[in-house]
């Protein structure tokens, strides 16, 4: 099993294939998927004998690892192995698929063994390196699209959701802590993603446009992340989440901070005191709202420990 993995994964036996320019169904996905299937099933096959199982096991998950990324790289190098990098589109693809195995493999509670938890992070990291690549990206390649509806969309948003879920199925398997840096991972990403977009609606596909900002696009950060602090809050007080709302409050400070100090400066005379007026009557209903939904507790209740 060990030297059939090895042969088939080997750069040069790849080099060397005719593949197909067709997407997904192609000659990678018949021996890959077959070779991988094969294992699976002489895994089942060999019944109680746990060390073998587990050899087989990791083979068929390495062929698994090896044929996704394959069949993205093939995808994004329109129909050849060592076609040229796809930027956005690419990274995003490795980010999605191989978080999304992560998650799956987090949320299948029986399986606990050593060789699918090394797959489970394995996965994660692979992931989490797509998403660093879309990091770079940004300085070269363009967010071709709509706005809101281009590849910022898989590049960021997608990974902080499935990273979310990603939580909730560490949650549930009892390693909370794994959980709770998993949670602040999507929340930043998100963060990100905002960000970007944001940028996106004045400078057009070109991210790294040397263009200015203005004042109306300095406003267009804060009321962005304003929004998504009161979606971060709305999710938090639905799922009952602490860290969700303590992090929709970091946010909305971080974007109160940056209207005070930058958005407001820019302003003279009769509208910055009326601006500041009506930020401040703001604040009051914004306070009043977290002391109730990330503070407060429910007045009435009984002790602990009385009686009901």
């Amino acid at each position: 099993a060990a030297l059939a993995t090895a042969l088939l994964i080997q750069p040069d036996m790849l080099r060397a294939a005719d593949i197909s320019t067709t997407p997904v169904f192609n000659e990678l996905t018949f021996s890959f998927g077959l070779a991988s299937a094969a294992l699976f099933a002489g895994a089942r096959l060999l019944g109680d004998r746990t060390g073998a199982v587990r050899a087989y096991e990791a083979a068929a998950l390495a062929i698994g690892f090896a044929l996704i990324g394959l069949l993205i790289r093939h995808a994004a190098g329109g129909g050849a192995l060592y076609g040229p990098y796809n930027g956005f589109g690419e990274a995003s693809g490795h980010a999605i698929a191989y978080l999304g195995l992560a998650t799956t493999l987090a949320w299948r509670l029986r399986i606990a063994g050593l060789v699918w938890r090394i797959a489970e992070y394995l996965a994660l990291v692979v992931g989490l390196c797509g998403v660093a690549a879309a990091f770079f990206a940004v300085n070269w390649d363009e967010a071709a699209g709509l706005p809101i509806l281009n590849l910022l969309l898989p590049a960021f948003a997608m990974p902080a959701v499935i990273l979310t879920a990603y939580s909730l199925a560490l949650r549930r398997s009892e390693r909370r802590p794994h959980g709770t840096i998993a949670g602040a991972a999507s929340l930043m990403l998100g963060f990100v993603w905002v960000t970007l977009e944001t940028r996106r609606l004045f400078s057009g596909p070109d991210l790294h446009a040397n263009l200015p900002a203005g004042d109306t696009e300095m406003w267009a950060y804060s009321a962005g992340w304003i929004l998504y602090a009161f979606a971060l809050l709305g999710w938090g007080v639905w799922r009952r989440q602490t860290m969700s709302r303590f992090a929709s409050l970091a946010v909305l400070a971080v974007a109160l901070m940056k209207v005070f100090v930058f958005d407001l400066g820019a302003l003279d005379g009769v509208m910055r005191a009326v601006s500041f007026l009506g930020l401040g009557a703001a604040l009051i209903g914004v306070a009043l709202f977290y002391q109730r939904f990330v503070f407060g507790t429910r007045r009435g209740s009984p002790p602990a420990g009385t009686p009901v």
